[in-house]
């Protein structure tokens, strides 16, 4: 299985990776929402969904790779956000999640 990590937090990234290692995942971590042109789609997509254009980004995933798990994380506080990002099928965590990512990766 191979996890695809868009977080631009080193902490966060560092826990998130540590935990979808550990869940069995092949992990890449990026700063930006890859091009939904890869051939070979990551079976997990994590995004942080503030990051500049990862709702865009990671709902194009969810639209052109069905088979791809997407997941988002916001602050509680972004209601827009996250219900924008649910809107377009994106599965959605709270950013406090990070702290115990093993739920990323069930």
């Amino acid at each position: 299985m191979r996890a695809s990590l868009v977080v631009k937090d080193l902490m966060t990234r560092s826990r998130l990776q540590e935990a979808a290692a550990a869940a069995g995942y092949e992990v890449a971590t990026m700063r930006e929402v890859p091009a939904v042109t890869l051939e070979d789609p990551p079976d997990l997509l994590v995004v942080d969904l503030d990051l500049p254009g990862a709702l865009q980004g990671a709902a194009a995933w969810r639209a052109a790779h069905p088979e791809t798990r997407v997941v988002g994380f916001a602050f509680h506080v972004e209601e827009e956000l996250i219900a924008a990002a649910r809107a377009a099928g994106i599965e959605v965590l709270p950013h406090g999640a990070t702290a115990r990512p093993a739920r990323f990766f069930s």
